[in-house]
């Protein structure tokens, strides 16, 4: 026993170094890639389009080559899709959106952020390639690298709660600024739980267009009220609180469901009764095969 926590601890360590690592790779191969796209296409927008085009061929050639590292079992329990787990759904989506917008614009109004500004002036500038990427091709994208590659990953290694912070941590970093990666903190947090529960990304993409088109069509005038520290720090308390109320309704609602490539568990009803021997099914299986050649052959019994 004395020998057995410090195994653990440092198991868990090269664990964590581990996810650290991969996440750090995947960041850095978005930053590659993303410059050399913007560098071929020669305007940022666009360049992030072919970005995203990219990531979506890499997610299918993946799906479809069936690679090891996307058959980890994340969850053992299907998500069965209820009105009250898809109202709870809702409601933390709305929260997310809310806490994230409130969060960045009190650090927006209180710090700046050059690069967030510059941000926004560029896709000003792109027009209708703006819609697109924020439409359809970043929700598609995003959720294909962050929910269907990068997650799957870190959870055949560490819990929920580590792989959903550190899936967040990267997905906000990829963004550029601080502003965008506050904002896209909670809702990420709120995808990789829903990919948890549904180990689909499909669920998260809808909510993902759902929040960038929100956050296209609402001025920033209208969230101004929320740009201060006690409705921002209550919305992200509400927010957790939802988030915590939903893992666990979904949790105790799921079905459970058996893993691909395993026998099925036997149930009592296949189990022997207690007190049977071998001797004794020997005997059984010779009875009932003779009495099967009785059956065949009725005039052959002799007298």
């Amino acid at each position: 026993m004395v020998t057995i926590a410090p195994i653990r601890h440092s198991r868990r360590l090269r664990d964590l170094w581990w996810c650290l690592l991969v996440s750090l790779g995947v960041l850095t191969a978005c930053f590659v890639v993303g410059a050399g796209a913007v560098a071929v296409a020669g305007e940022p927008v666009l360049g992030t389009v072919i970005l995203d085009g990219m990531a979506i061929v890499c997610f299918a050639v993946s799906r479809l080559a069936g690679r090891w590292w996307l058959t980890g079992s994340t969850t053992s329990r299907s998500h069965r899709w209820s009105p009250q787990n898809m109202s709870m759904l809702v409601g933390c989506t709305v929260l997310a959106f809310l806490a994230g917008q409130s969060m960045a614009l009190w650090l927006y109004g209180s710090v700046g952020s050059a690069a967030f500004e510059e941000s926004v002036h560029t896709r000003r500038e792109a027009g209708a390639t703006t819609v697109l990427l924020t439409v359809v091709m970043a929700p598609l994208a995003e959720e294909m690298i962050f929910r269907g590659l990068l997650y799957p990953v870190l959870r055949t290694r560490v819990s929920v709660a580590a792989a959903a912070g550190v899936t967040a941590t990267v997905f906000g970093l990829l963004h550029g600024n601080l502003v965008q990666f506050i904002f896209t903190t909670p809702l990420s947090v709120l995808l990789s739980l829903v990919y948890e529960h549904t180990r689909t990304i499909w669920a998260g993409v809808v909510l993902h267009l759902a929040a960038n088109l929100a956050a296209s069509l609402i001025p920033l005038s209208g969230l101004a009220v929320l740009a201060r520290p006690e409705p921002a720090l209550l919305l992200t308390a509400m927010f957790a609180t939802c988030l915590l109320i939903y893992s666990r309704h979904v949790r105790d609602t799921s079905v459970p469901v058996e893993e691909s490539g395993r026998r099925p568990r036997l149930t009592r009803r296949h189990e022997p009764a207690t007190g049977t021997t071998s001797s004794s099914l020997c005997r059984s299986r010779s009875a009932d095969q003779g009495t099967a050649r009785e059956l065949r052959a009725p005039g052959d019994r002799s007298g």
